[in-house]
């Protein structure tokens, strides 16, 4: 798996680590965003999890969803403000700064490692370590195959 020792040093150092799923997000940008923050948890990282805007409702029962920071909902500074601060962000099932809508200006000027983890074509070119392929079926597929690669899928 490509920059997998890079991200595994990068999970081993404690610091504060931004996810942030793509605008409107689906099962699979929620479902593997908070599968690698509570990964990540273990890790000893303090995490924060943002979308640019709300998810659909029947995705709720998700662990973690209730922490998540909804830029578009009033915490557009809060965001923001996380993204300034973070030592490390992890771009969830995306790999083009617009589909994080205005939260795209504050990564693209952001100094933390960046990290991409993404099944779609065309990745722009705006992070440090990918995690990318066409053949996923989903970002969750390359999430857990990360964590598998790295020994701790338990």
């Amino acid at each position: 798996m490509q920059d997998l020792s890079a991200f595994q040093q990068l999970c081993n150092t404690p610091q504060h680590v931004t996810v942030i799923v793509h605008h409107r997000p689906d099962a699979d940008a929620l479902g593997a965003g908070l599968a690698l923050a509570a990964f990540l948890e273990k890790k000893q990282q303090r995490v924060t999890v943002i979308a640019p805007s709300p998810y659909p409702s029947f995705l709720a029962w998700m662990p973690g969803d209730r922490e998540l920071i909804i830029a578009n909902q009033g915490q557009h500074e809060q965001a923001v403000a996380c993204i300034q601060k973070t030592d490390l962000i992890c771009c969830v099932d995306f790999s083009s700064l617009s589909r994080i809508n205005v939260l795209g200006e504050a990564v693209a000027a952001s100094k933390a490692k960046k990290v991409v983890i993404d099944h779609h074509a065309n990745p722009e070119s705006f992070a440090d370590l990918y995690f990318w392929d066409t053949k996923a079926a989903a970002a969750a597929e390359i999430v857990y195959r990360i964590i598998e690669a790295m020994g701790e899928e338990s």
